[in-house]
């Protein structure tokens, strides 16, 4: 269900895509993470089972460790922006002409306050952070699997939230930080589903609930997985709007290259992106899926 300079190749039609748009700002609402995962200013827009979340302004916060996984900001800075889908994204550098590609094993919604049984409870405790040095380059480099469950929900203006839908995201290799970006996904794809309804009930007071399960190192050196880490974040939403959504904004430019994760060139068990993981991001999304 999910999901510069440079001439974009829109392999189709120039006419506006159905779809939404909305605006995410610094602000974390009180959460059991809260401040843990990196936050940043951007919007977000999705039409067609196709999104872009342009990165504005970005927290600086240190990187830390809790229990052994490193938690950093995201990999993209200021200008750089996402295209993302139910496969996959891609981190898309104007100012360099490359782009960074990664999986999604799995990104799944249900309308409604539906659970899955694997959902389980979320269960969490206590975070106890190291500050890592600037010098510490096998731990900034670390990444690895991990699974982003989560809900949107509106605010009511008495009793619990109304839970509009659950969602299930795998990515099977990426760094921690990324989780700050990839919980937006669903959301976006949920509302693009929800546009139509706008008219009588409006967008407002909406948030996203994320859980970002992540595998942890064994203790005393055995090697085995420990307990998951599972951060708990709540984030509000601002500005959502059904919109036209021009389809040059949701290709990959001409002329752009495949490069690694920026910052993780020499990272341990590096993935390599395959040329043909890109050829998607390069035709426009049709009308069609929406």
């Amino acid at each position: 269900m999910l999901i510069g300079c440079a001439k974009a190749s829109t392999h189709g039609s120039s006419i506006p895509l159905t779809g939404i748009r909305f605006h995410i700002g610094t602000a974390e609402l009180p959460a059991p993470a809260r401040g843990t995962l990196g936050t940043f200013e951007g919007s977000v827009e999705f039409a067609a089972g196709r999104g872009r979340l342009d990165v504005i302004a970005r927290t600086s916060s240190p990187p830390i460790a809790v229990r052994g996984v490193t938690i950093n900001t995201p990999i993209a800075s200021p200008g750089d922006y996402y295209l993302f889908d139910s496969t996959g994204f891609v981190l898309v550098q104007p100012t360099s002409l490359t782009f960074s590609s990664f999986a999604l094993s799995e990104s799944s919604f249900r309308l409604g306050d539906v659970r899955e049984p694997r959902e389980g409870f979320m269960e969490f405790s206590a975070l106890h952070a190291d500050t890592l040095a600037a010098n510490d380059s096998g731990r900034l480099t670390q990444h690895g699997p991990y699974t982003v469950r989560w809900h949107l929900d509106r605010q009511q203006a008495t009793g619990p939230a109304r839970v509009l839908a659950r969602g299930w995201i795998e990515l099977p290799d990426a760094p921690a930080g990324e989780a700050s970006v990839v919980r937006w996904f669903g959301a976006a794809a949920v509302l693009a589903s929800m546009r139509d309804s706008f008219r009588t009930s409006p967008p407002d007071s909406l948030r996203v609930t994320a859980a970002i399960v992540l595998p942890t190192p064994g203790s005393g050196g055995s090697g085995a997985a420990g307990a998951p880490l599972t951060l708990i974040v709540l984030h509000p939403l601002a500005e959502v709007a059904a919109a036209g959504i021009d389809p040059a904004r949701l290709v990959l430019p001409q002329g752009f290259t495949m490069r690694a994760w920026p910052g993780f060139e020499r990272a341990a068990h590096s993935p390599t992106s395959l040329p043909s993981a890109a050829a998607r991001w390069r035709t426009a999304p049709s009308a069609a899926h929406e």
